[in-house]
């Protein structure tokens, strides 16, 4: 389906965003990238409830992407977990749409990939795995 020019006029501002947040992420501006990463986002989240436009889909997927390499490189690895969930989510909707699309799938791959390493980085406690027992000198037996 074709987008209304004003559709498209926003998807090129949010492409626009999209290479300020990069461009302040390789200089170290941590701030500012996911300012302009967070007002693309904005504008892809409003298109994605008024458009099935797959590319939009898959273009939210990747500003939450990149949100996520933000709070990796912050410390927040939590907060980059979910973002990566969200990102795969909206790239299973681009996916169903276009299932052919070799970019959704290049995105996808990078999503899960990223997600791992994301996830390895996730500290746990041993009391949170086996909430059993307190007693430290408990866990020295297994």
């Amino acid at each position: 389906t074709k987008c209304p020019a004003s559709v498209r006029l926003q998807c090129d501002e949010a492409s626009a965003l999209n290479n300020l947040g990069q461009a302040e992420l390789e200089m170290g501006n941590t701030v500012a990238a996911m300012e302009a990463f967070s007002s693309s986002r904005k504008i892809l989240n409003e298109l994605a409830t008024i458009t099935s436009d797959y590319v939009i889909r898959s273009n939210l997927g990747g500003i939450l992407h990149n949100q996520a390499i933000v709070e990796e490189s912050n410390g927040n690895v939590e907060a980059a977990r979910s973002l990566l969930v969200q990102a795969i989510e909206h790239q299973e909707l681009a996916l169903q749409a276009a299932p052919d699309s070799k970019r959704c799938q290049k995105f996808m791959k990078e999503h899960t990939s990223l997600l791992s390493q994301v996830a390895n980085k996730i500290p746990t406690r041993i009391d949170e795995v086996s909430p059993l027992t307190n007693d430290a000198s408990a866990h020295e037996k297994f």
